[in-house]
């Protein structure tokens, strides 16, 4: 099954508009694209977009401290994911360099990440970040923001929809009850109710 995938970053410059594809091995980032001028300039047309990506079944991330755009899953890279007590961002490099490290590298496609023709300018590469580990082991990124662009969050984001935003996941789960009320769950297993209401 392909996933469907709209990201959206808000944080850094430029912002930029991005959407994907996951079909299980391959990430294929088709758009990238920045949102120039004042907000009021690009602000509908961007609320239209996302919510056209949502009536079509896009996984939809905006990555928003001013919490201006309330719509699809909306988080930092720097915030905390719950099941993890560790970043997005180090969460979404993870997955970023296990997808670049299987498959070719050539021209447009890095491993199993497929960037749309031109694209693969905004790939993020490991020596402009520090990695250590933190006091479990795992990857801690030290990142140069000077030459970490909007393009390279909005990619991050795409990357921690395709794989770590999935049904079986809790974030997902909480996205899931977020946007429905329990008792739409009723028509569910109630083994499967219970799990989705952490009881």
């Amino acid at each position: 099954m392909i996933k469907k995938l709209c990201a959206v970053s808000l944080v850094s410059h430029p912002k930029v508009l991005a959407q994907g594809a996951f079909n299980g091995e391959y990430l294929v980032i088709d758009q990238l694209t920045p949102l120039n001028g004042r907000l009021e300039q690009w602000q509908p047309g961007l609320l239209e977009t996302v919510d056209n990506a949502l009536n079509k079944q896009f996984l939809v991330l905006v990555e928003d401290v001013s919490r201006l755009f309330n719509i699809g899953y909306t988080l930092t890279l720097d915030q905390s994911a719950p099941a993890e007590n560790r970043s997005y961002q180090n969460i979404a490099l993870d997955y970023y360099f296990a997808l670049t490290g299987l498959g070719e590298i050539q021209g447009n496609q890095l491993g199993n990440i497929i960037f749309q023709h031109g694209l693969q300018r905004h790939q993020i590469h490991r020596n402009s970040i520090n990695i250590d580990k933190d006091d479990k082991g795992r990857n801690r990124y030290d990142i140069d923001y000077q030459r970490f662009t909007g393009y390279q969050r909005a990619v991050l984001l795409l990357v921690l929809g395709a794989l770590h935003f999935n049904p079986a996941s809790r974030d997902y789960l909480t996205q899931l009850l977020g946007s429905k009320p329990p008792d739409k769950l009723a028509h569910l297993p109630p083994g499967l109710v219970a799990i989705i209401r952490g009881r």
